[in-house]
């Protein structure tokens, strides 16, 4: 971020994850490198090693989430998507995840 290279992962490992650490919990696999630049900032700890679970980072993971379910929308058939939607509707407890899908209302292609 901004320069910054972040030594950590976003994904779940409970045993050693902070209460405020932001994490990715979504449900589905992914293979991520982000690089923010430009007005998006997201909050690091001291050290910078950690982002911060913080308004930012949740309105960053929307974003996100947004991003890639929409482009996915875009990718397959109306019929997969609409099922595939219901499936990670169901599956997943994240609230972030959940908003960002729910915006998706239908394949653009």
């Amino acid at each position: 971020m901004h320069g910054i290279e972040i030594p950590t992962t976003l994904f779940p490992e409970s045993w050693r994850r902070r209460n405020n650490q932001a994490k990715i919990s979504w449900p589905f696999p992914l293979v991520l490198v982000v690089d923010i630049g430009g007005n998006n900032d997201l909050d690091l700890n001291s050290p910078r090693t950690e982002i911060i679970m913080s308004e930012k980072w949740i309105d960053f993971e929307e974003k996100l989430a947004h991003i890639i379910c929409d482009e996915l929308s875009k990718q397959v058939a109306t019929d997969y998507w609409e099922e595939l939607k219901a499936i990670l509707l169901k599956e997943t407890k994240n609230e972030s995840f959940i908003r960002s899908l729910k915006k998706v209302t239908t394949k653009n292609a």
